[in-house]
């Protein structure tokens, strides 16, 4: 059974209670598999955010890497306004994924399997839950 989560947050997210990840213990095994050689010779390294939905079996119906963080760009991201300029504001966003680390880190999401969440003990889809993986490639 998942986790319960506090009323006040059911009513945000609309469920009782959150999807909870079943094969946990696989993460590790599918990053290797999907870690091709192509994959590490580019030196990337980082973590990967994917927004995932899940359906009421717990299976990921979508799975789309939505930002990239590498391990050189941790703690700059943010927006900066220029002292020098007061119309002017700087955005610094995490890159979009390189495409085949998309592709990867995707794929990894897809094979990934929760129980489901629930709303009032009913098994109920959930969208867009943030999956964060490592890549060490």
């Amino acid at each position: 059974m998942g986790e319960s989560v506090n009323p006040n947050v059911a009513r945000l997210l609309g469920v009782t209670v959150v999807p909870q990840l079943s094969n946990a213990h696989e993460i590790a095994k599918l990053i290797e598999r999907y870690n091709t050689p192509e994959l590490r010779l580019t030196g990337v390294c980082g973590t990967v955010i994917v927004s995932a939905d899940i359906d009421a079996n717990g299976r990921v119906s979508q799975a789309k890497a939505i930002r990239a963080m590498s391990t050189s760009d941790m703690g700059i991201h943010g927006v900066f306004v220029d002292p020098s300029d007061e119309s002017s504001v700087m955005q610094s966003m995490a890159p979009d994924p390189d495409p085949r680390v998309r592709a990867a880190a995707e794929a990894v999401v897809r094979e990934l399997r929760f129980q489901p969440a629930e709303l009032d003990g009913t098994a109920v889809p959930f969208w867009d839950l943030r999956i964060g993986l490592n890549f060490p490639f």
